[in-house]
């Protein structure tokens, strides 16, 4: 549902905005999810500084949470041991750095992260000059990475820039008060986990409006196709899809009708970005229905970065979510 790569994030170019993301999460050039059509290609400006750089290892206090643990056909959201290097990069995603900065990592190895730079704060909707300016921004630092730890600007693939999120998140903490109560209720008639509803912060950030360039649409961020198959009205001028009920049981019929034919919420969760037949194949070919294995050793060209960090990003949200008043409020219970 999400159009192949993250749906649920925003993917600037090696930096994740959110927007089907802004919606929310993964990256490789620098764009932002709207609340319209897909904006126009962007063109060009200056680069912005470095806050911070020099190889970092991420360092951070694991604490297996309880908290996330769901009766009701088996699920259990803790984070896999596996998966705690990627899930606490993503809890800083969304809890530390702003849409105004850009996480210079390893792609491959999201404990190790290069640095932090500012880049230039585009006004929304964000005008072509802008959004190019932040491209030639992560470009640029990038190419100074690359030069600096293996000799050649040529190298700079081997670098991928992540947008923060953090101020993305507070805004959808806030959209998501009006309607994730209603959320539960839904999935709670088809017996999905209630912390799935948290979902919609990967897809949209709960904007309802979320457009995404591939024509996914709404907090679910469902593809016209998608939402056919399910009974929504996808016409100019009666888009259900941005109805925040409507699709919502659309979200609910898709994530059921997945955990039904590959029997885990995990893998459920994941089919909702890469597609049921996609995560099928996966525990076809290695044998196994765990995520964390799938995520590392499943290989195929339409399973990317993305894809491998939908669940993780999920995980992190509950976290983040769960902590909301220490990271977007000032509260602290201690």
């Amino acid at each position: 549902m999400i159009a192949g790569i993250l749906a649920g994030f925003y993917l600037v170019f090696g930096v994740l905005l959110p927007a089907k993301v802004y919606a929310p999460v993964l990256q490789q050039s620098v764009s932002s999810q709207t609340a319209a059509p897909a904006l126009p290609e962007p063109t060009l400006i200056e680069a912005a500084g470095v806050a911070s750089e020099g190889t970092m290892q991420l360092a951070y206090r694991y604490e297996r949470p309880g908290r996330h643990e769901q009766k009701g056909k088996g699920a259990e959201f803790t984070v896999p041991h596996g998966l705690k290097t990627e899930v606490e990069f993503w809890k800083k995603i969304y809890s530390h750095y702003t849409s105004d900065q850009a996480v210079m990592h390893d792609p491959d190895d999201l404990g190790t992260v290069y640095g932090v730079i500012d880049i230039p704060h585009c006004d929304e909707p964000p005008i072509r000059e802008c959004l190019k300016s932040r491209e030639n921004a992560v470009t640029a630092e990038k190419e100074r990475i690359a030069e600096k730890k293996w000799g050649s600007r040529t190298e700079a693939g081997r670098v991928r820039a992540q947008t923060g999120l953090k101020d993305k998140f507070a805004e959808g903490i806030e959209a998501s008060k009006d309607i994730i109560e209603k959320i539960e209720k839904i999935f709670a008639e088809f017996g999905i986990p209630k912390d799935i509803s948290k979902l919609a912060f990967v897809e949209s950030m709960f904007n309802t409006r979320a457009y995404s360039r591939s024509g996914a649409a709404g907090i679910w961020q469902l593809m016209p196709s998608t939402a056919r198959v399910f009974g929504l009205k996808v016409k100019r001028g009666n888009d259900e899809r941005y109805d925040p009920v409507k699709s919502t049981y659309v979200a609910a019929r898709h994530l059921t009708r997945d955990y039904n034919r590959l029997g885990k919420w995990d893998l459920a969760i994941s089919a909702y970005n890469s597609g049921p037949g996609r995560i099928q194949d996966a525990v076809n070919r290695l044998g196994t229905k765990n995520i964390v294995r799938i995520i590392r050793d499943y290989s195929n060209p339409s399973y990317g970065f993305a894809a491998r960090n939908f669940y993780p990003c999920f995980l992190a949200v509950l976290e983040v979510y769960e902590e909301r008043d220490e990271h977007f409020y000032g509260k602290n219970d201690s």
